[in-house]
């Protein structure tokens, strides 16, 4: 294996190693923040805790507001549920009521004529629809049993207007008795809310009370249900205000929530780290004496014998690249410096050729000047 790739083998191994030991340190700070270590001598540390425990009584108190709004989310959809239910209830024991209520006029009416003038003193207002309608019909009723009478003793002529007057006196008794039967629902629905069949027994009578005052007990107690759920359901609201929900979405303060306990958490693992990582290199061990912590304290000296071997390592094999390198670098300067030596050598020689020349022709000159000078 060449040294770059032994070089990196041993970086790969070394960050093996350091991620190794980072692990290590957060274990080893989960423990001391478990431990709820207070006091040592180291400030970083004692800072470190303190910051961990304020991490961790905020995660607390987050977790517990996310419970409580789910607690009271979940409360408030049982009580709209309720209320529902109630109302439905409430509206079904009205209309059990109301469709009772013309029974009950009549069979109260009849139970009214019965009774004695005292009683039926007490009660006419209740009856005073029905005894108006009545007195209209007996009024027309006469009236045509008067002409009935009348027209026995005519003739043919006679008979026959009379017969048409008769037919008109018949309708409008009809007309005059049809507001009967809304009249006895409107004195039932009186009678409901009185004493009138304790006063007049009439064992049909208290059939159909019994079965109205059940009813009317039900949708009594409904609505009693509802107000009190009503009146929870807005101290629940009060409640999620003071919990941090707006506006009646407690989702998108359970979402916020969530974040914050994401963020404190991955905060609190770091500085766990940042605990262990201070505990070791300070050489904390000895503050605390817990055999999981010694582990830790023994794999960490480990991890760094390691780091610091394979480091060792790394720079003597770059020690080496590098003086393989410098020779590279001096074979070559080596190379330059001959050739160069070789060029100085010739042109030394150029020089020494070139020097005798010129003596040569310095020569020629003084002895040419001496015949050009002549005797």
């Amino acid at each position: 294996m060449d040294r770059q790739k032994e070089i990196e083998q041993l970086r790969s191994e070394m960050k093996g190693c350091e991620q190794d030991s980072a692990a290590r340190q957060r274990e080893a700070g989960k423990r001391l923040r478990e431990l709820e270590v207070r006091s040592s001598r180291s400030e970083t540390l004692r800072n470190e805790l303190g910051h961990a425990h304020r991490l961790l009584a905020s995660l607390a108190e987050y977790r517990s507001d996310a419970q409580k709004i789910q607690e009271r989310v979940e409360l408030a959809d049982q009580i709209r549920q309720q209320i529902k239910a109630n109302e439905e209830k409430s509206a079904d024991s009205a209309k059990q009521v109301a469709q009772r209520t013309e029974e009950l006029g009549r069979v109260a009416f009849e139970a009214y004529q019965k009774c004695p003038d005292a009683e039926k003193e007490r009660f006419k207002e209740v009856f005073a629809e029905v005894l108006s309608i009545d007195e209209q019909v007996k009024g027309i009723q006469g009236k045509i049993d008067d002409l009935e009478r009348e027209s026995a003793k005519k003739g043919f002529f006679g008979k026959t207007l009379d017969r048409a007057k008769l037919g008109s006196m018949t309708i409008q008794r009809s007309w005059a008795g049809r507001g009967r039967d809304e009249a006895f629902g409107k004195a039932g629905a009186k009678l409901a809310a009185l004493d009138f069949h304790r006063a007049v027994p009439d064992e049909g009578l208290l059939s159909i009370m019994t079965f109205v005052e059940t009813q009317q007990a039900a949708g009594r107690a409904a609505q009693e249900e509802t107000a009190g759920l009503r009146a929870k359901e807005v101290q629940l609201q009060e409640e999620l205000h003071k919990l941090g929900v707006v506006e009646g979405k407690p989702k998108a303060r359970q979402e916020e929530i969530e974040k914050l306990c994401a963020k404190n958490q991955a905060e609190l693992e770091a500085l766990e780290g940042e605990i262990g990582k201070t505990w070791f290199v300070e050489k904390l061990a000895d503050e605390t004496q817990d055999e999981p912590l010694g582990k830790l304290f023994a794999m960490l000296t480990d991890l760094a014998a390691q780091v610091q071997a394979k480091d060792r390592q790394i720079e003597r094999l770059k020690a080496l690249d590098e003086i393989d390198a410098l020779e590279r670098k001096a074979a070559e300067l080596r190379t330059k410096k001959a050739a160069h030596e070789e060029q100085i050598r010739q042109l030394s020689a150029d020089i020494m050729r070139w020097e005798h020349d010129l003596e040569e022709l310095a020569a020629k000159q003084t002895e040419l000047r001496k015949v050009a000078e002549g005797p």
